[in-house]
C-alpha cells in the first residue's frame, strides 16, 4: 500500500548524497539505460535513487503509465490517509501546501491513464470523494495533468471532477470511450480537444449515429476512427436528405459489428475523402453477395475518389462457426469488380465471408490494377471445395493444366504478371497440390518477388501435408538460390 510513498522518500532522501558520473550528462546515454529496465518498475526505482541525472528520467517512465489516481494519492504522507474496510483512502489529517506539492510534480510526469487488465489480489484503495474533490479543487484537472496524452475514459469514469478533463487537456491525443455513460458525457467535447487524433468508441447505435457523429466531423486532427456498432439497421430507407458527415483529416477506419450491414449503413452516411486503410470485423461468418456489393457500393460513394484508399480487410472476428458454413454464399468474381478502381491498393484481406469462386481473368485483371500489392488474402478457417483457378489464393486446388492460363503479353511471353506485382507473402490455407506439379517453379515465376510460402498445419491428409511441406522445401532452396 505505502509502495508509491517509500519510493518517494527513499528518491528524495538518497538523491543529494549521490555524485553524478559525467558521461550522464549526455541524453542518448541515459536513454540507453532506461530503455534496459523500463519493463521493471523495481529496476527503475533503483536507478532513480542513483543521481538526479538519472532520477528525473527514470521517475517519467515509473509514472508514466497509470489505472487510476491511487498511487497518486497515495503520495501524501502516510499520517494524512488511511484506508477503510471498503478499500477507500479517506484522509485522517489536512495535507500540507508541501504535501500536495508532490502530488501536483508526480501527476505531471503522467501521460497514460488507461483501463488494464485488472489483477484484483494488487488492486489499490480507491480515493474518496472528497479526497479527489479537494485534489481537483487545488488543481484543476488540466494543471494536474498537462501531458496527459492517451486517456481511457472508463478509468476516471466514476471521478465526475476528471470528466471535465477531456474538454480542457492540450495535449490530448488518443481517447478510448468504451461505456454509454462515456459516450453521452464525451459526445459533445470531443470537437473541443485541439490535438485528439485517434478516437475509438464502442457502443454506437445505429439509430443514433448521426448525432454520435455530428461532433467528430469538427475534429480537424482526428487521423484514426474506431467505432462499435450495433442496434437497427434499415437499408432500404436510408435518409436520402441529409449531407453527410465529411471527415476530411480521417485516413485510418476501423469498423466492428454483429453484420455486414452495420459498417454499409455507416459508410453511407459519412464523407472520407482520404481513407486509406479501412479494417471491418463481423461477428457473422458469411454475408450474401448482395451484402458485399452494397458494401463496396458504399466505400466507393463514401471516399469519393480512388487515389488514397492502400488496405482494405474483412475478416470475421467470431472464428470457428463450422456449422455456418454450410450456409455460405458463393462469392465470383464479379462481386469483387469493383475494387479495382482503388488503383493504390497495396493491401486485400478477406476472411471467412463466403466461398470463394475466383476466375483467372479477375487475376489478370488483378494484376495490372494493384501494381503495388503487397499483401492478397481471399481465406477461409474451414475446409471446403472453393475453386480458384490461379495461384494467388488460399482457397485452391492446385494441378499443371493452369500453366497455360498464366497471363502473357502481346508478344506471348508470360512477362505480364511479373513485370506488375510486388507480392511478397503467399499463404495456400487448406489447398491441395500435385507432387508432381512442379508449382514452386510456376509461383517463382508470376510471382518473382515472393519470399514466404505457408499453409495452414491440418491432420486431415497426411498426403497433402508432405506434397506441401515438399513444395515449400523446393521454394525455399530456390530463394536460396536466386
Amino acid at each position: 500500500m505505502g509502495h508509491i510513498r517509500r519510493i518517494v522518500q527513499k528518491v528524495e532522501r538518497y538523491q543529494p548524497l549521490l555524485i553524478m558520473h559525467s558521461a550522464l550528462a549526455i541524453n542518448d546515454i541515459v536513454h540507453t539505460i532506461l530503455q534496459h529496465v523500463k519493463s521493471s518498475g523495481t529496476d527503475l526505482i533503483n536507478v532513480a535513487m542513483t543521481c538526479s541525472a538519472l532520477s528525473g528520467p527514470a521517475l517519467d517512465i515509473l509514472w508514466s503509465e497509470q489505472s487510476s489516481l491511487s498511487h497518486l494519492v497515495m503520495c501524501l504522507p502516510q499520517d494524512t490517509w488511511e484506508a477503510t474496510e471498503e478499500r477507500t483512502i479517506k484522509f485522517t489529517r489536512e495535507p500540507l501546501p508541501t504535501d500536495w506539492e508532490r502530488v501536483r510534480i508526480y501527476a505531471s510526469r503522467i501521460r497514460r491513464i488507461v483501463v488494464k487488465k485488472r489483477n484484483y489480489i494488487k488492486i489499490p484503495p480507491r480515493p474518496s470523494g472528497p479526497v479527489l474533490q479537494q485534489l481537483f479543487t487545488l488543481f484543476p484537472p488540466a494543471i494536474l495533468f498537462p501531458n496527459l496524452c492517451v486517456l481511457h475514459f472508463d478509468a476516471v469514469s466514476r471521478l465526475p471532477e476528471i470528466r471535465v478533463l477531456s474538454t480542457e487537456a492540450p495535449c490530448l491525443r488518443n481517447l478510448m470511450i468504451r461505456s454509454c455513460q462515456g459516450l453521452s458525457t464525451c459526445r459533445s467535447i470531443i470537437s473541443k480537444l485541439p490535438r485528439l487524433n485517434r478516437l475509438c468508441m464502442r457502443g454506437i447505435d445505429m439509430s443514433l449515429m448521426r448525432q454520435s457523429m455530428a461532433n467528430i466531423q469538427h475534429s480537424r486532427c482526428l487521423r484514426t476512427l474506431s467505432l462499435n456498432l450495433y442496434g437497427q439497421f434499415d437499408m432500404e430507407n436510408q435518409p436520402s436528405g441529409n449531407t453527410p458527415i465529411e471527415l476530411k483529416a480521417l485516413t485510418h477506419l476501423f469498423l466492428y459489428g454483429a453484420r455486414l450491414q452495420h459498417s454499409t449503413s455507416f459508410l453511407l452516411q459519412v464523407s472520407i475523402p482520404h481513407l486509406s486503410t479501412i479494417r471491418i470485423g463481423t461477428a457473422r461468418t458469411s454475408a450474401s453477395p448482395e451484402e458485399i456489393t452494397a458494401f463496396f457500393e458504399s466505400l466507393i460513394t463514401s471516399c469519393q475518389t480512388f487515389g488514397f484508399l492502400e488496405k482494405l480487410s474483412m475478416i470475421d472476428h467470431v472464428p470457428g462457426h463450422w456449422q455456418d458454413h454450410e450456409s455460405q454464399s458463393e462469392l465470383h468474381s464479379r462481386i469483387f469488380r469493383p475494387l479495382l478502381q482503388f488503383r493504390r491498393l497495396s493491401t486485400v484481406e478477406f476472411f471467412d465471408i463466403g466461398k470463394f469462386r475466383l476466375d483467372d481473368r479477375f487475376i489478370e485483371d488483378v494484376a495490372v490494377a494493384w501494381p503495388y500489392l503487397r499483401v492478397l488474402k481471399f481465406a477461409s478457417e474451414k475446409l471446403s471445395e472453393c475453386e480458384v483457378q490461379v495461384a494467388a489464393f488460399p482457397t485452391l486446388t492446385f494441378d499443371a493444366t493452369h500453366y497455360p492460363t498464366l497471363p502473357r503479353a502481346q508478344d506471348g511471353t508470360p512477362e505480364l504478371w511479373a513485370m506488375q506485382t510486388a507480392l511478397s507473402e503467399l499463404h495456400v490455407g487448406h489447398s491441395k497440390v500435385s507432387p508432381a506439379s512442379q508449382l514452386h517453379l510456376f509461383l517463382a515465376m508470376i510471382f518473382p518477388n515472393l519470399a514466404d510460402l505457408s499453409r495452414y498445419q491440418s491432420a486431415l491428409s497426411i498426403a497433402d501435408g508432405i506434397a506441401w511441406r515438399h513444395l515449400i522445401e523446393d521454394n525455399d532452396d530456390l530463394l536460396r538460390g536466386s
